[in-house]
């Protein structure tokens, strides 16, 4: 029965959240801003912010050292930002350019690390750290990817996409260092309960 009331208490938060957030492009769609959402998009929207929060509710429920509370929130606003802005307008080109696909399994592989070190600091600090490293190589890979015939249009984008991945990157590096610093301050716990 508890495991079923941490879930309730962890889900009503960010459903409440999610459902005053799409008030927002309601607003928007209502009084014509150009702001052009369908039935689904409200509902992937919702599911998409909801999973979000609800993840950061759900592994911080039992964790009271703040700096973990703050890294992982950091690294879950990352993730949503990643998957928002891919799926909205892409990050490079288009969001159908199938090079898009890079930040998905880039993702993929952050939620398997994640699961893979069971979301203990020191693990999720070297996890976070690697994902900024790993994203300061996708604008080279995604070159390599494109290929020259698409090369001119790549580098008219290259600046908005040198600080996107710079916003990205920052985000990740706060994260793998507020995992550290959470770490070490497990550490400091453990030692001084001997």
């Amino acid at each position: 029965m508890t495991v079923k009331n941490d879930l309730l208490k962890a889900a009503y938060i960010p459903a409440i959240a999610s459902t005053l957030f799409l008030i927002i492009p309601l607003t928007g769609m209502l009084l014509n801003t150009g702001v052009n959402w369908g039935f689904f998009d409200f509902i992937f929207a919702w599911v998409l912010i909801f999973g979000s929060g609800f993840t950061y509710k759900f592994i911080t429920s039992k964790i009271s050292n703040t700096k973990y509370k703050a890294a992982l929130g950091i690294a879950v606003f990352t993730s949503l930002f990643i998957v928002w802005s891919n799926l909205a307008v892409g990050i490079i080109g288009s969001e159908d350019n199938p090079v898009n696909l890079i930040y998905f399994v880039m993702l993929f592989a952050v939620i398997i690390g994640g699961v893979a070190v069971k979301f203990q600091p020191k693990g999720l600090s070297i996890l976070m750290l690697a994902a900024a490293a790993a994203h300061g190589l996708i604008p080279f890979a995604a070159v390599l990817l494109i290929g020259t015939e698409n090369i001119e249009r790549f580098t008219r984008e290259m600046n908005a996409l040198i600080v996107i991945h710079l916003f990205i990157i920052m985000l990740w590096t706060i994260s793998g260092l507020l995992f550290r610093y959470s770490a070490q301050d497990k550490l400091k716990n453990e030692e001084i309960s001997k």
